[in-house]
């Protein structure tokens, strides 16, 4: 039976239940069996007060067990359960997730992106040494500088504060000896920033001109290849 079909159907029964006392609604109920009924509806349809065309329906009604329709109850109802049991199980396994990636951002799989350190000491030639962290993308050498692991394209970083507030510093980013960025202002602190090339094994290394940085970060990301 089409979806039309069961509109039909809901409306003759609708009409049948609503306008019992209509000559144009024709009702019999017959027993075929003592478990089952048959309901026949005839609908006489008019037109200018005249009838115009009429239709038939039939319906043939089962007795069914109350133990029948509890048992269909009873399996839609451990479905249900079913269901809703996989679907606390999925969300618990997406809050465990969710807090190792709040954790670990990074996964243990996928390589670094990001490389931070610190201003550890105050090198000979007015160099900046800074302190060992574990090797990323860079490492710390025993001199202190840092040293490229991995070729690409980079955004290189450094924040450093003087020792004293009025003192002027000032800072040279130097990679294998030769500078590619210098600091254009001095002030409470002072910032370098600049997008670098660098290749494997290359050393950058932070001089500072004028001043002396007490304290200070150094931070690049990787963009690419």
């Amino acid at each position: 039976m089409a979806s039309s079909d069961y509109v039909k159907v809901r409306c003759c029964l609708k009409e049948w239940l609503d306008n019992r006392s209509s000559d144009d609604i024709q009702r019999k109920l017959t027993l075929v069996t003592d478990e089952r009924l048959r309901i026949d509806i005839t609908l006489a349809l008019r037109l200018l007060g005249s009838v115009w065309a009429s239709t038939s329906y039939s319906f043939e009604l089962e007795l069914v067990p109350v133990e029948a329709v509890n048992g269909m109850l009873w399996t839609k109802l451990l479905s249900t359960k079913a269901k809703l049991t996989r679907l606390r199980e999925h969300e618990q396994e997406r809050e465990q997730e969710l807090k190792k990636a709040r954790l670990d951002p990074t996964p243990s799989n996928s390589p670094p992106v990001c490389f931070r350190t610190t201003i550890a000491s105050l090198c000979s030639l007015r160099r900046v040494g800074w302190g060992k962290v574990p090797p990323g993308l860079f490492a710390v050498t025993d001199d202190a500088q840092i040293r490229c692991l991995r070729a690409g394209q980079y955004i290189v970083a450094v924040v450093a504060q003087p020792v004293g507030l009025r003192q002027r510093l000032l800072m040279a980013l130097v990679r294998n000896g030769e500078c590619v960025r210098r600091s254009e202002k001095a002030g409470d602190s002072t910032l370098l920033a600049t997008v670098v090339r660098l290749n494997e094994s290359d050393k950058l290394t932070l001089n500072y001109t004028s001043g002396v940085p007490t304290s200070g970060h150094f931070a690049a990301i990787r963009l690419g290849d």
